[in-house]
Parts: C-alpha cells; sequence; structure tokens
C-alpha cells in the first residue's frame, strides 16, 4: 500500500490534467481549421510550455521521491513512464535543444514520440536521433547517481535492477518483435548479471523470467527460460 503523496501535487496533476484537457480541445480546434491554428499557434506554444514545465516539474518531483525511498529502503521497486502508448503526451521540441516545438503536423503540430517515429527526418535533420540521445544520457546519469551511492554489499547500483524498455520495436512500424529493453544494475549481493549481453531472438517471456531470477524469484513454471541476462 502506497501513502498518499502531498497535497499540493495532487492539486498540481488535477490542474495539469485541466489544462490538458483545455489543450487537447484548442488543439482539435485549431488543426480543423488552419485559420485558426495560424492565428492561436503562439499562445498554442506557450501553453503547450506551460504544460511540458508542469510535467517536468511532477517528473522530477517523482524521481526524487524514487531515489530517496530506494535509498531509505521504504520500497524496493518503482516504475516510471513518461508519456501514454500513443507518445503523444511530450513535446520534446519545448525542452530537448535541436528539437523544434512543430513538427510534421503528424496526429498533431508538435515534435512528439508519435511524429518522431513515423517521420524521424525533418528538415535533413534526424531529430529520432537526437532525442534517443537525450532519453540515453538521461538514463547513464540515473546510473551515475545510483553508482555512487554506498550501501552494504556495494552501490545502489550492485543492489538494483534498472529495466529500460518499449513496448513495440519501432514507432512507425509497430512490430512486436526485436523490442529494445536494456538492463542495468547486478540486482543484489550474489547475482550473475552478463554485461553487454546481446539476446536477439529471445521470447519477452524470457526476458521476464531473467528478471523475475535475478530479484530471487523461482520456481513458477513460466520462468524456465532465459534471454541471457543470467
Amino acid at each position: 500500500m502506497t501513502a498518499p503523496g502531498p497535497r499540493w501535487l495532487r492539486w498540481l496533476l488535477i490542474a495539469s490534467a485541466s489544462l490538458s484537457a483545455i489543450a487537447l480541445f484548442l488543439l482539435a480546434t485549431a488543426t480543423s481549421n488552419t485559420g485558426l491554428f495560424a492565428q492561436g499557434y503562439d499562445n498554442l506554444l506557450i501553453l503547450n510550455g506551460v504544460l511540458v514545465t508542469l510535467l517536468m516539474l511532477v517528473v522530477g518531483w517523482q524521481l526524487w521521491q524514487l531515489r530517496r525511498n530506494l535509498k531509505a529502503g521504504v520500497t524496493n521497486v518503482a516504475t516510471i513512464q513518461l508519456s501514454n502508448s500513443s507518445g503523444n503526451q511530450l513535446n520534446f521540441g519545448a525542452f530537448v535543444p535541436g528539437i523544434p516545438a512543430a513538427g510534421t503536423g503528424y496526429k498533431s503540430p508538435f515534435r512528439n514520440w508519435h511524429d518522431l517515429g513515423h517521420n524521424p527526418v525533418m528538415n535533413g535533420q534526424n531529430h529520432k536521433i537526437i532525442v534517443d540521445k537525450w532519453c540515453m544520457q538521461k538514463f547513464a546519469d540515473l546510473i551515475a547517481r545510483m553508482k555512487g551511492l554506498q550501501e552494504p554489499g556495494g552501490t545502489m547500483l550492485d543492489n538494483t535492477l534498472i529495466v529500460w524498455g518499449n513496448h513495440m520495436e519501432s514507432g512507425d512500424n509497430h512490430f512486436s518483435q526485436r523490442i529494445p529493453w536494456v538492463f542495468a544494475g547486478k540486482g543484489g549481493a550474489g547475482s550473475k548479471v552478463k554485461v553487454g549481453t546481446a539476446a536477439s531472438g529471445a521470447s519477452i517471456s524470457n526476458a521476464m523470467a531473467d528478471i523475475c531470477n535475478i530479484m530471487g524469484v523461482t520456481g513458477a513454471p513460466h520462468m524456465t527460460g532465459t534471454a541471457g541476462a543470467v
């Protein structure tokens, strides 16, 4: 059972959800009327910037709480998802250097995951590679911070298994094969995670079995396979 968060965070989430609903209505209205869209484009960008700022504040607070609670032993499991399955909730042009705010117009006017997945190259630049590198750097920063925290038996990273994954091979094909997952950490004292393992052709169930085995959960009939991580 999770304790309720601070009251200010709940109000911030309510305000963000309300503003998002208004923004979606405005975008739906504006994109169906090119004249109205052109007239209100600056205001839409400002509103989108406000929403992104609120989102980043919430995410930053959640990451800080995650690290603090893991360090204090309040929890041993944490999950973060920065967008919904469609990828329309983040406008990378608002905070990733080198990415324009306006996208190709695919599904929305902004440069988000959905737009990047189907149209990575715009004006001769592969924006998806830029965003991927930005996300990978944040992942590396998290690993570095956890590696710098000493715990019994090693570092927090030694006692943790971080899984960074996607739910499809690529945003433009929606294939369920060759889904990219990245493991980091050792998962606890005595575990034997193989570093740099390439598990081409392995099933998702085998990868999940590896995660369970690394965390010491064994014995279930569906955990007999392996993706090569242990």
